[in-house]
């Protein structure tokens, strides 16, 4: 039996013809997999058209199958051939959607920078401003488990804010109580707050508020769902982007006097 023209991809023609193969001797895949000494799993894949990470170990099966050398060698030589193209990276690899990937890794992390210009970053909020940001999701238990961290002085923080997203208020919490927290946790020896005041240019648009765990992991939220990203260079471009951002920020007392000021419009408006 030679091996036989198909109108698909090189790794599924592979398995269609491994399949059909191995069917005609008679043999199970675990049989197949016991006598090339390899996990029954690897025979499946092979046969889904999937790629295995060793190009031996497709050898061994091809070389199992007990074909005669007419069929075997056309067989391994698409084998050989398809394993010598790269592999393609998908566009969403080092991409993960799971929610309640903050918590576990902001309490992994040694240093983490966080960038807001739609709401207080998630670190500073108070359990009030965490509730109402959480409309119904779980936010609070969210907060109860992150409270105190910033006391940790094994850990640094740096955080970006935009006036704007201090002055966004969820309507029922009280932004007097948020605001005199922003103002406490700026003067935390670990923390590093900077605040870019309303008249500041951007020097980049940011899509979404993000936060970057050491240099492995960056993170942000849509309404729907968690985005974390783990891709080096990915994430490099948030450390590139947060450290653009902070070019533009007021620190120090500075800061305070933009948080301040939001502090007393708010205090007019509850009049």
């Amino acid at each position: 039996m030679g091996v036989e023209p198909c109108a698909m991809d090189g790794l599924r023609e592979l398995g269609v013809l491994a399949r059909r193969y191995r069917s005609a001797t008679g043999r199970s895949g675990a049989e197949l997999a016991g006598r090339a000494r390899v996990p029954q799993p690897s025979v499946s894949r092979v046969e889904a058209g999937h790629r295995l990470a060793d190009l031996a170990v497709v050898e061994r099966l091809v070389s199992s199958l007990g074909l005669d050398g007419e069929t075997a060698g056309p067989l391994l030589e698409m084998a050989r051939r398809e394993y010598a193209v790269p592999v393609r990276v998908r566009s969403d690899a080092g991409v993960s959607m799971l929610a309640g990937q903050f918590v576990r890794h902001v309490r992994a992390a040694r240093l983490v920078r966080s960038f807001s210009a739609a709401t207080i970053p998630v670190l500073l909020r108070t359990a009030d401003y965490a509730a109402a940001a959480a409309g119904g999701r779980g936010g609070a238990s969210d907060w109860d488990a992150l409270a105190g961290l910033l006391e940790d002085a094994g850990r640094s923080f740096s955080f970006v804010v935009t006036e704007g997203a201090l002055r966004t208020w969820p309507g029922s919490v009280p932004m007097d109580d948020q605001l005199a927290q922003v103002q406490a946790a700026s003067e935390r020896p670990n923390v590093r707050l900077g605040v870019v005041p309303w008249q500041v240019p951007v020097p980049r648009l940011p899509l979404l508020d993000f936060t970057v765990f050491d240099t492995a992991v960056a993170w942000a939220e849509t309404f729907a769902a968690e985005l974390t990203v783990t891709r080096a260079a990915e994430v490099a471009a948030c450390v590139a982007g947060f450290a653009a951002l902070e070019q533009v920020a007021v620190y120090g007392d500075a800061a305070r006097t933009v948080i301040g000021r939001v502090a007393a419009d708010f205090a007019r408006i509850a009049r």
